[in-house]
């Protein structure tokens, strides 16, 4: 019988907050990862590559979220472009989750409450985040926050100088529906 040769991944080189190993992924790990595994250059991490790559991912994560809110999408999206191992980066979000640092129907009624988009940029916008429709149609039903005619208003203040046709196409590339931009539009020009 022919013995199966094991396969091995090996760190290549170290440096700094970087490993470099011998399947050509750089990973991002900090100092405490490097103790806990006593990582080394030559060392074979292959049965603790999934460990290391989960806690880097967390690591990653943690510091993702810090900086701004992000829906699970976005994060998947933006681990994926650090780590190689998708199990991991799969755990992570799942975690982070459980957490409760993330959260795509908060993050929906959030954007929803600050938005200054009409209806339909606003869910094209949230669609674009990775949140699923069910969740934008929920969060809207919701209808917390700034109403459409007042976003309306406050945008279409920004272009009253133009013309109507001008002043008319902003505002449906700013996701509002055409029967209010022309309702607001006309009482707009009887207070002038």
């Amino acid at each position: 019988k022919q013995k199966k040769r094991k396969k091995m991944l090996k760190i290549n080189k170290i440096a700094r907050n970087k490993i470099f190993l011998s399947n050509g992924e750089i990973m991002g790990i900090n100092l405490d990862i490097k103790t806990k595994y006593d990582l080394k250059e030559d060392m074979d991490i292959e049965s603790l590559y999934d460990e290391i790559s989960y806690e880097a991912s967390l690591t990653k994560a943690l510091y993702y979220l810090s900086l701004r809110d992000r829906t699970e999408e976005e994060l998947r999206i933006k681990l994926g472009e650090k780590f190689k191992n998708t199990f991991s980066v799969d755990r992570t979000v799942k975690k982070v989750r459980e957490m409760g640092y993330i959260n795509d129907h908060d993050y929906a009624l959030s954007y929803i409450k600050n938005s200054r988009f009409g209806e339909k940029r606003t869910e094209f916008e949230l669609l674009k985040r990775g949140i699923s429709k069910k969740i934008i149609s929920e969060a809207l039903a919701l209808g917390e926050g700034v109403s459409d005619y007042d976003k309306l208003k406050k945008a279409m203040k920004k272009v009253m100088h133009k013309t109507d046709k001008q002043i008319i196409q902003y505002l449906i590339r700013q996701g509002f529906e055409l029967d209010d931009i022309l309702y607001v539009l006309r009482h707009a020009k009887e207070e002038r």
